[in-house]
């Protein structure tokens, strides 16, 4: 527990990290939750910290905030050949320069 899961894709967030602050911070129960659970009263402020840590591992520049992603494709449902998040995120979307060891 509490081991950086390392991700295969991040993307770019930073544009969207006031609206998402904003929505979760809507959800009183997932506070009360975090809090009574994990003891993180301030999950907002977490949300943050865990995505300037992903921006600073994708290691694009300009990036403030990021969210990062194990790709796992089931046999038959993806083509092996097409990267379909890449198609759809473009720009936004970068394959993590840190592999895991």
């Amino acid at each position: 527990m509490r081991t950086l899961v390392q991700p295969d894709l991040v993307v770019d967030i930073t544009d969207q990290m006031d609206t998402k602050l904003k929505m979760l911070g809507c959800h009183e129960s997932q506070r009360q939750w975090l809090d009574e659970t994990q003891g993180l009263d301030d999950y907002l402020e977490s949300m943050r910290q865990s995505g300037a840590e992903v921006a600073r591992i994708s290691g694009q520049s300009g990036w403030e905030y990021a969210e990062g992603f194990r790709q796992h494709s089931h046999v038959g449902f993806s083509a092996c050949d097409r990267n379909l998040l890449a198609e759809v995120l473009g720009e936004v979307l970068v394959a993590c320069v840190q592999r895991r060891s």
